[in-house]
């Protein structure tokens, strides 16, 4: 199973590329942000990272319960990840200054760390780059990727998912332990001194735990009763909208939007087999291409503010901002997406891949 055969998860997706877009492309509106309603639209950029994030948990757990092979999901995640990553990293590079960074220590370590999917500082968490920067989004890639790597370690083991819990425990309660913090859920982190150890136990990581739990759960309930799962569904709405939007709980992490949407996202899942119907084309379209919507949406802006319109302020940038996205977006999905990764994956398949019956879901 993948996002393409659960069409109310892909809509999700694309709603929660909608989001941050709406999210990071504020700043060239006048705005009133201490209107709740306006607000709630424009000030969610976190939830739709928490959405990303339980969905990739929940993806991965659930397309991959039946896979023997670590070398193989490496290769797949890789390959359908990096050559979007790639022309997002080398674009960024070409619009944000291109030769100019290699002037500043800091801007020159955070490009070259950008291609192996590596934090630069123990400050921003849970970032720990500068969001600012053009290509600032790729923090989520970050985890995404330090995910996957544990993802693949679960393989090793004939019980993986059992497996995957520990590993999460692991990085997640025991090291925090043993360098003598208490264990918490707040995504500032720890202050370790090492960039690499504020990262790999943020617990911005516990958004993917909720998305294995829930995959879990689909497993054992996958056909639920109507009588069950659409009063879930039109409670998780209601605690949603009530908190999430209404309250300004919409950030990253279980203090904040986490819970509710995992709520949310479980009640999606179990009643897709209706829900999925009535999912419109154009949004499914958009979780299609989300990725690559997100990746691209910040240099698109810089490209139009920069060199289009030569302003940084009004509604008509923000037009030609969303419309270039989007067709810069389409083609990097059919390119890179798809064209690319399967040309990427098949190469890397028959140099270092294993037999198995079937690869794993995209």
């Amino acid at each position: 199973m993948s996002t393409h055969s659960l069409k109310s998860l892909q809509a999700l997706r694309g709603l929660a590329a909608i989001i941050v877009v709406l999210f990071h492309y504020k700043w060239q509106l006048d705005l009133d942000l201490n209107n709740k309603f306006v607000s709630a639209v424009f000030n969610s950029g976190g939830l739709g990272v928490t959405i990303f994030f339980i969905l990739s948990g929940f993806i991965m757990v659930y397309s991959g319960r039946n896979k023997t092979s670590a070398v193989n999901f490496v290769i797949n995640r890789f390959s359908r990840i990096y050559p979007a990553y790639l022309f997002f990293i080398l674009l960024g590079f070409a619009i944000g200054g291109a030769m100019s960074i290699f002037h500043y220590e800091d801007k020159t370590l955070s490009f070259i760390r950008s291609f192996l999917f590596m934090p630069v500082t123990t400050e921003y968490a849970p970032s720990y780059i500068d969001v600012n920067y053009v290509t600032g989004v790729r923090w989520t890639l970050n985890y995404e990727m330090y995910f996957y790597a544990l993802m693949a370690i679960s393989f090793l083991f004939k019980r993986k998912v059992m497996a995957l819990i520990a590993i999460f425990s692991i990085v997640l309660i025991v090291i925090p332990i043993l360098s003598g913090f208490t264990p918490g859920i707040r995504i500032e982190g720890y202050p370790y001194k090492s960039e690499f150890l504020t990262f790999l136990t943020n617990p911005i990581m516990y958004e993917f735990v909720l998305g294995v739990v829930i995959a879990l759960l689909y497993a054992r309930f996958n056909n639920p009763s109507k009588l069950l799962s659409v009063p879930l569904l039109v409670i998780s709405l209601a605690i949603v909208s009530f908190y999430c939007f209404y309250h300004n709980f919409n950030d990253h992490g279980l203090k904040s939007s986490a819970l509710f949407m995992a709520l949310l996202f479980l009640a999606i899942v179990l009643n897709c087999n209706w829900l999925d119907s009535y999912v419109p084309k154009f949004l499914f379209y958009l979780g299609e291409i989300s990725f690559s919507v997100y990746l691209l949406h910040n240099p698109v802006m810089l490209i139009v503010t920069k060199y289009i319109m030569k302003s940084d302020k009004g509604a008509v940038v923000v037009l030609i901002a969303l419309i270039l996205t989007w067709l810069l977006s389409h083609l990097s999905y059919k390119i890179l997406e798809v064209k690319a990764s399967k040309a990427l994956k098949q190469y890397l398949l028959s140099k270092f891949g294993n037999s198995e019956k079937r690869l794993l879901a995209d």
